[in-house]
């Protein structure tokens, strides 16, 4: 299931950084904060990366004509998998 397009909540942190007055911040208080921008999109960027694998593995899994045939339902019970049909409604 695809996620919606929706906008993010006004309190998200995301959100919050957007807004936050950068005049305070010394030069070397903004590089730090840069070193840990980059380093906070790098794990994103990896997270999504792991995510987008998961679900490609899922989707090919489950994909019509992958996995199992249609109609049989496998389920592992106490070591054993058992096959079981499963009638069209």
């Amino acid at each position: 299931m695809e996620e919606p397009d929706l906008p993010r909540p006004k309190g998200d942190a995301a959100s919050r950084l957007a807004t936050e007055d950068l005049g305070p911040y010394s030069q070397a208080e903004l590089d730090t904060r840069i070193a840990q921008l980059e380093a906070e999109i790098a794990r994103v960027s990896a997270h999504r990366i792991k995510a987008a694998a998961h679900r490609a593995a899922a989707d090919a899994l489950f994909a019509k004509g992958g996995g199992c045939r249609p109609g049989i339902f496998l389920a592992r019970t106490r070591k054993r998998i058992r096959t079981f049909r499963v009638s069209p409604h």
